[in-house]
């Protein structure tokens, strides 16, 4: 949400706003620390398909379009195509 120049809420839908949310959405859910602390391969795995399925539940996003991939470092790269907005990607 933002607010206008009259000071009336607005939606903000566009690509960034969404890339924004799902960041958002991944780190208030828990998981992210999970994933991050975990050194098990199979859980990281298990942990990265529940964060894919978090972020699907977003009307925004294509339907199986969510991916999640490790960058290196401790870096993740999430990456789903917008409904309206082509491809969005966010590094965590």
């Amino acid at each position: 949400m933002l607010r206008s120049l009259v000071g009336s809420e607005m939606c903000i839908r566009d690509r960034a706003s969404i890339a924004q949310d799902i960041g958002h959405m991944i780190r208030d859910s828990g998981l992210l620390v999970t994933l991050m602390a975990d050194r098990d391969r199979f859980r990281r795995t298990d942990c990265i398909k529940q964060l894919e399925l978090l972020v699907e539940e977003d009307e925004r996003l294509v339907p199986g379009t969510v991916q999640i991939t490790e960058t290196g470092s401790g870096q993740y790269l999430v990456t789903a195509t917008t409904v309206a907005f082509g491809t969005t990607e966010v590094v965590l």
